[in-house]
């Protein structure tokens, strides 16, 4: 029977199925929801604090509206890093794809040679 230190959580699997690109839409939507909750929370402080309400109250809501919104700011991170990997993949096999071809073309033009003659024309030296 494994410990609890060796489960793992119950969507592990399915997240680590996901595309990169599916993984950036959903954590950049849900920091956006962060975010956009934590300043309709601070924003509602405010209006608390404006209206007089106890100090308890307003600065408590705050400090939670400040913590989704940090919050929120540091999964949009996560998210933007996923965005550069994405980026960086895509411009790596575009740089590979041209490799290839030019590897390609080097060969095509090595096979229509003649077989004794480099490529700057002069004849091979027999050793």
């Amino acid at each position: 029977m494994p410990s609890l230190m060796e489960k793992r959580a119950p969507g592990r699997r399915l997240v680590k199925r996901l595309s990169m690109r599916t993984k950036y839409w959903l954590v950049g939507g849900f920091s956006a929801v962060l975010i956009g909750s934590g300043l309709s929370v601070l924003s509602e402080a405010s209006m608390l604090k404006h209206d007089g309400a106890p100090l308890s109250q307003w600065f408590i809501m705050g400090v939670y509206g400040f913590i989704l919104t940090i919050g929120g700011l540091g999964i949009m991170q996560i998210s933007t890093r996923i965005r550069v990997i994405l980026d960086v993949r895509k411009e790596m096999r575009r740089t590979l794809k041209k490799i290839r071809k030019n590897n390609q073309e080097i060969r095509r033009r090595a096979d229509r040679r003649e077989p004794g003659r480099r490529e700057s024309g002069k004849k091979e030296n027999p050793v």
